[in-house]
């Protein structure tokens, strides 16, 4: 879905949601799988929207966009701009956390390497006695905004995984199991109040079957309709 920025950046948002399936290449477990859905989101901000004394820039001056495959801020980026966004960036994103699992939620940060953003990172939560990844997220690349016709602010974005939130929230082992034809899986999740609290009930590891049931009945059995 990254893709879909440029045209969205060039209509001139400086903050939007893209919400949509991926597909990449990746090993199948639990926690994973070749396709998935996600919400991706970017937040823009000029200078003045970002330091409240005009003495303060968010480009080093002279410094170009090149790319760089280190977590060290992008060289164009004066290291205040950066650290006021990473802090903004973060507490939006705990705050998330917090209301989606609630405020003892354990949760952490890791340094990671995405080629669209620089510095990056993943957050992950605590869930079925492990460190589960549930997001990424980082400063955008500043030449993904110039080449989209932004040349004046800096941004931050994130992706965060649909499957795996809903793993949390209704404690589904398995991220496979949203690929189910199961209605015994299916049918867990039909709610008139989609704020019901909902926990996942095993079922059977087996396809459904049906079958046909027959009794033998004498003359003077006598049936009634419910």
């Amino acid at each position: 879905m990254t893709a879909h920025q440029n045209e969205l950046l060039r209509a001139g948002l400086n903050n939007f949601l893209m919400i949509g399936d991926v597909y990449r290449r990746d090993e199948i477990d639990r926690t994973h799988f070749p396709v998935f859905h996600q919400i991706d989101a970017v937040r823009l901000k000029t200078k003045d929207e970002l330091f409240e004394t005009k003495a303060l820039s968010i480009f080093e001056e002279g410094a170009n966009e090149a790319f760089t495959s280190d977590q060290g801020k992008q060289a164009c980026h004066s290291l205040e701009a950066v650290k006021l966004m990473e802090y903004e960036l973060k507490e939006t994103l705990v705050g998330l956390a917090k209301t989606l699992f609630g405020d003892e939620i354990q949760y952490r940060w890791v340094d990671v390497y995405f080629p669209f953003t620089q510095p990056s990172w993943e957050l992950e939560v605590h869930y079925d006695n492990n460190w589960m990844e549930i997001l990424g997220c980082g400063i955008m690349q500043q030449r993904i905004l110039s080449n989209a016709g932004v040349t004046e602010k800096i941004g931050w974005a994130f992706g965060l995984g649909l499957e795996r939130i809903a793993m949390c929230l209704y404690q589904i082992p398995d991220i496979r199991l949203f690929w189910s034809k199961d209605t015994g899986f299916l049918n867990q999740f039909k709610t008139a109040d989609i704020n019901s609290k909902i926990t996942y009930i095993p079922v059977s590891q087996y396809p459904q079957c049906k079958n046909d049931l027959s009794f033998l009945v004498t003359r003077k059995w006598r049936f009634f309709k419910q």
